[in-house]
């Protein structure tokens, strides 16, 4: 079954092999649902998720578009010099 391997993806992801193997013996022993895993599988990809989406939280916009101007400063900086090296060797220097 697809959805089942699927799934079982996405536990090991979160929640470590060793989930998947305890889930997958009490698929075929008791016939542990689907539904309940989910639940369970959804806490840990919440337990994972959460830091980062609070840390993207504290990101602002204005925070953000200083880290690209800041970069995109520096990035010009590197390639002036680079093309007035490349100028210098081509002849084309003034």
């Amino acid at each position: 079954n697809l959805l089942l391997k699927n799934f079982f993806t996405f536990v090991s992801i979160f929640m470590g092999d060793d989930k998947v193997s305890e889930y997958k013996k009490d698929y075929v022993l008791t016939g542990l649902r689907y539904g309940e895993i989910k639940k369970e599988l959804a806490k840990a990809i919440f337990d994972v998720l959460g830091p980062i989406q609070e840390r993207r939280a504290l990101l602002t916009d204005d925070y953000v578009k200083d880290v690209i101007n800041s970069g995109a400063q520096k990035a010009d900086k590197v390639a002036k010099v680079a093309l007035q090296e490349v100028k210098d060797k081509m002849g084309f220097s003034i």
